[in-house]
């Protein structure tokens, strides 16, 4: 076969291809007359609009060294917690009100030390049961809830980092915002 044999079978195949595509462009528009083939920017906008309260942050995950009876010769701990984005706060971080803890493995972060960890495990919290934490390649975590359907319930991101002091009568905890997680779990 010379190349011009394969020029001209290629230029058929494309001539082809081209008239199939605006056969399949004239059925659409004789099965949606009034539907325009175009989106408007008005359009997006709305659609973003609409969704983006669902993409706000659900909860956090959070890691500090805690001083345990600061003053009173004590000791340094780090500690792991979970906080709905709506009560991100000491009462959350330091007293464990609404408070999701580590179960088991090792959250990315542990106090100051960074664990190279792809598994760690939540207690349950926002009325759900414990949660399964898996980092993917990407370097974002999805998680399950233990022993359900196997559905992803929602996908962390590396946090800012932020620190937030919380103060205590028997301890003094600087929590970093290391893992911020998109859900419903929190927000049904």
């Amino acid at each position: 076969m010379s190349a011009t044999n394969i020029n001209k079978d290629a230029l058929s195949h494309y001539q082809n291809n081209i008239s199939s595509s605006k056969q399949t462009k004239q059925n659409t528009k004789k099965l949606y007359p009034n539907t325009p083939t175009t989106m408007k920017f008005s359009t997006i906008l709305t659609v973003l609009t609409t969704l983006l309260p669902l993409s706000t942050a659900d909860f956090h995950v959070l890691t500090g060294p805690c001083s345990i009876s600061p003053g009173e010769g004590g000791e340094i701990e780090s500690d792991v917690v979970a906080c709905p984005s709506n009560y991100y706060n000491c009462d959350c971080m330091l007293w464990g009100d609404r408070a999701g803890f580590l179960r088991a493995g090792d959250t990315p972060v542990d106090g100051l030390s960074t664990t190279g960890s792809t598994y760690f495990q939540l207690s349950g919290m926002c009325g759900v049961g414990n949660m399964d934490f898996y980092k993917q390649g990407d370097g974002t975590w999805l998680f399950y809830i233990a022993g359900g359907d196997g559905s992803v319930q929602g996908t962390c991101y590396n946090g800012d980092n932020s620190t937030k002091d919380c103060f205590g009568v028997s301890a003094s905890c600087s929590w970093k915002n290391i893992l911020v997680c998109y859900s419903q779990i929190c927000n049904p």
